[in-house]
């Protein structure tokens, strides 16, 4: 499911708002994540100290330099390895669903003037993209609009 927590008509680094986008989790949730699968943008020391003060697992690579390969730790680093590489396939349909909105359902092309107006054409567009995925989910058959109506 996608949602809309912040919406910024200024540039900004987006890797500021690890700690909103996590409590906003907890908030809808109940709980905190397992782990957190963002943008290297999101793997800050300040970002990566707060997630391990929470008990939640950043899923990017590591500071620092890597460690050195021995006997004792080879099958370690190899596990490590391969898990992050999982978690960034479990990225993919994410960042291929703002691909989708953009160009499927057109949120590069709002023309709205006004921010309230853009704000709800947004939220929209991420309406229908979600009752879509509920629609195939639940029902496994095309999802028709009319029928909320």
């Amino acid at each position: 499911m996608a949602c809309v927590d912040h919406l910024r008509w200024d540039a900004f680094h987006e890797g500021g708002d690890l700690k909103s986008q996590v409590e906003a989790y907890r908030a809808r949730d109940g709980h905190y994540p397992e782990v957190v699968l963002g943008d290297p943008a999101y793997g800050t020391r300040k970002n990566r100290g707060y997630l391990k003060g929470n008990g939640i697992r950043f899923g990017g690579k590591p500071l620092g330099r890597p460690k050195q390969v021995t006997e004792a730790n080879r099958e370690e680093l190899k596990r490590l390895k391969a898990q992050r590489r999982e978690e960034y396939l479990q990225r993919i349909p994410i960042e291929g669903k703002f691909g989708q909105g953009k160009n499927g359902y057109r949120l590069n092309y709002i023309r709205a003037k006004r921010a309230d107006t853009t704000f709800a054409w947004i939220n929209s567009i991420f309406l229908v993209m979600n009752l879509l995925i509920l629609g195939v989910c639940q029902h496994s058959c095309r999802f028709d609009l009319r029928s909320l109506i």
